[in-house]
């Protein structure tokens, strides 16, 4: 007889008439019926499965058991090949052109303004592309700032789709213009803007007067010259009831993707008051969960909230700071994330030495990519941590000051995500 074995940890789920296992261990789950699971638990109970009479059946659901990561064949796990903690290349390359914004938003975690007007010359900015692009990423988001603040941007986003590097912009889409949206049809290949509420004075109160009014002619100008940009929302007090109305906006207008980024205790959000409490931010994860399956949306994710399930067998260890992706701001400097533009992660410059050698030497980038979610002692031992791997160290870095802290405050709403997401699960199979 095969011999099989249970795992140490499995995390039993009852969602809307199915029961869901997870196994941390290999970070593989699936949906079993109340039959199943009675013979799962006999498994379990008796370590065997000696005492079982075969069935087509029973068979069936063994083979499945295994598959799944549920069961395994043998008295130990399998080898699970965890992520590649240090792909080759970053996927993708944040570059702040300018620190220099129209608008001051009151949570603005890059603290821009329009005072601020840090900026290297066309020259200089030409030799900074010139060395991302040697990091051969996949794609290269000009933000800021504000972006289509700066004279140069769209023939340096021409460039970047000259060597084949696909382009995206990030903007509040208050400066565009019937000319700007042409030349943004024609450079990049994703756009993002900024949009917090349907309510001119919500969104106002937030980014600045007027704002609500001129976003909103941006948007049109946009897909008038057939460009379908994301929705940035940011998640605060002052929204969070009106998000679930403004993700059917979104998708009544016609529109792919709407990103939820819950607010950030970062830059001028650090004391302003705008975070939400954990109740209401775990309200909202359901409603946007459950949304987001009727709203058929190609794609609706949601920053801290995860975007979608993880696959089976891959493993979440961290965040994936300094590796999937990096920032370079509007003077060179190379950060490991766009939330961590603090001296004390500053990887080097690529006016000085080319991105594709900081990325492969630089200690700051090497030290976070050692950052695994087991050895955060609260962590390691929970059911949950493949899936949020830890969550964000930079949030973790500046509640405490601690880049392997854990991540309290986001630990409960995490948990409750995975267990939302799975309730949905069924429903799309």
């Amino acid at each position: 007889m095969a011999v099989f074995s249970v795992p140490k940890e499995i995390l039993h789920i009852r969602t809307d008439g199915y029961n869901v296992l997870y196994n941390p261990e290999m970070h593989s789950w699936d949906y079993l019926t109340d039959e199943e699971l009675v013979l799962y638990r006999s498994i379990q109970k008796n370590g065997s499965i000696d005492h079982l009479r075969f069935s087509r059946e029973l068979q069936t659901s063994l083979f499945r058991f295994v598959l799944k990561g549920l069961l395994y064949h043998g008295t130990s796990p399998p080898l699970v090949e965890k992520e590649k903690a240090f792909p080759e290349s970053p996927s993708a390359v944040y570059w702040a052109i300018t620190n220099s914004c129209n608008l001051h938003c009151i949570y603005c975690f890059a603290d821009a303004s329009p005072s601020m007007l840090r900026r290297l010359n066309t020259r200089q900015a030409f030799a900074a592309l010139e060395s991302i692009l040697t990091s051969n990423p996949q794609w290269v988001y000009f933000t800021g700032g504000e972006p289509l603040l700066e004279d140069d941007l769209f023939d340096l986003a021409c460039f970047c789709k000259d060597t084949g590097v696909r382009t995206g912009l990030l903007t509040n889409a208050t400066l565009i213009t019937p000319r700007t949206a042409q030349r943004i049809a024609c450079s990049f290949d994703s756009v993002a803007i900024s949009l917090d509420s349907l309510t001119p004075e919500i969104h106002d109160a937030l980014r600045g007067p007027g704002t609500h009014r001129r976003t909103l002619r941006g948007l049109l100008l946009l897909l008038e010259h057939g460009v379908r940009p994301a929705i940035n929302t940011t998640v605060t007090r002052m929204n969070i009831d009106e998000i679930p109305a403004l993700a059917n906006w979104v998708r009544q207008l016609g529109l792919d993707e709407h990103r939820l980024s819950i607010h950030m205790a970062v830059g001028r959000g650090k004391n302003d008051g705008l975070g939400c409490d954990e109740s209401r931010l775990l309200w909202l994860l359901q409603r946007v969960i459950q949304q987001g399956a009727w709203l058929n949306l190609k794609k609706t994710s949601y920053s801290v909230f995860q975007a979608s399930l993880p696959k089976p067998f891959k493993p979440k260890c961290q965040c994936g700071l300094g590796t999937n992706e990096l920032l370079v701001d509007g003077m060179g400097n190379v950060f490991p994330c766009r939330l961590l533009c603090h001296e004390s992660f500053l990887a080097g410059n690529v006016l000085r030495q080319p991105l594709c050698h900081i990325y492969n030497t630089s200690r700051v980038l090497l030290e976070c990519r050692t950052i695994d979610v087991e050895d955060i002692p609260i962590c390691r031992n929970c059911n949950y941590r493949y899936f949020c791997g830890g969550g964000c160290r930079a949030l973790a870095f500046h509640a405490t000051g601690d880049i392997t802290a854990p991540l309290l405050d986001m630990c409960n709403v995490y948990k409750r995500e995975f267990d939302f997401m799975l309730a949905q699960e069924p429903l799309e199979r």
